[in-house]
């Protein structure tokens, strides 16, 4: 119970007890800033403390892993092997742990944006553009570059999450009134 509440996927009110929560749009955009705020740390700690180079070649590597993936779930974990390779530069695994405890409900909108949900077909390779903008920012060691590049992302993975989300209540709904 106790990591289901610090993962942000219930709530928990004194003398009532514990429910799932509702995601909704502030939710969305609430965890996303957080996971950002993380995100942008590593990127900067990163940028200071590794190679900028190697930084540049290892998220290069995983675009073309990206660009021959054949599925959704498999250019995923490409994004989120490029979004390592800061974490892991950053050495700072104060900043790697605190990033984890945003799993469970970054989990939840992963699975959100991955929904395949009419009309969303192949819609989603379009994503990779961002991080070949935070690849050349990381060659030109352009730190507000990665920043901007990762907004971009995060603001475009909103759209699908947001819209896959509509489409899950909606979904429910019908359920419920049958």
């Amino acid at each position: 119970l106790n990591r289901l509440l610090n993962d942000g996927l219930i709530d928990f009110e004194n003398n009532i007890g514990a429910s799932v929560i509702d995601l909704e749009e502030t939710d969305v955009v609430e965890v996303q800033e957080l996971a950002a705020a993380y995100e942008m740390g590593a990127a900067h700690f990163a940028m200071q403390k590794g190679d900028l180079g190697q930084m540049a070649a290892e998220i290069q590597q995983h675009i073309k892993e990206y660009r021959a993936s054949d599925n959704l779930q498999e250019s995923c974990t490409c994004i989120r092997k490029i979004q390592d390779v800061f974490y892991r530069n950053a050495e700072n695994q104060r900043l790697r742990n605190k990033s984890t405890s945003l799993s469970g409900v970054e989990e939840i909108l992963h699975t959100l944006f991955t929904m395949q949900t009419p009309g969303t077909e192949h819609k989603y390779h379009s994503g990779i553009t961002y991080f070949e903008k935070i690849h050349e920012a990381v060659q030109k060691g352009d730190f507000a570059g990665v920043c901007d590049g990762l907004d971009q992302h995060r603001e475009w993975a909103r759209q699908h999450i947001l819209r896959n989300l509509e489409y899950v209540k909606q979904r429910d709904q019908e359920i419920m009134e049958k």
